[in-house]
């Protein structure tokens, strides 16, 4: 969440997208900062630029992504009432599997949240 007061980055400064992302790419060794305007677009870019400038961060690997939905997945539909077994099948894990990482997801849930 951007602080209240911080100003965004003008969106008007992206009026030549093009020209900017060649810019960083040899000027600023930023070179992913093309591929997320891109991705972003010229719309939530400035956004993007004004919380994380100067930040830097790692995104996880695939797998670990792939994993987590999964497991967000698994724990929403246990949470709906839908049978474990059923959800076992569905993501491809033992039934055991599919209660471990209930459980597991739903002590990240209460300790993120509380309660």
């Amino acid at each position: 969440m951007i602080a209240p007061g911080v100003p965004l980055l003008d969106p008007a400064i992206f009026k030549y997208l093009d020209v900017f992302k060649c810019i960083m790419l040899r000027e600023h060794d930023s070179t992913l900062l093309p591929d997320l305007a891109d991705a972003l677009g010229p719309e939530s870019l400035p956004k993007f630029l004004t919380l994380f400038a100067g930040v830097t961060f790692k995104v996880p690997g695939r797998k670990v992504l792939e994993n987590a939905a999964r497991d967000a997945a698994i724990y929403s539909e246990m949470k709906g009432n839908v049978s474990p077994e059923v959800v076992a099948v569905r993501h491809g894990v033992s039934t055991s599997e599919a209660l471990a990482i209930n459980t597991r997801v739903r002590r990240i849930m209460e300790e993120v949240l509380g309660g």
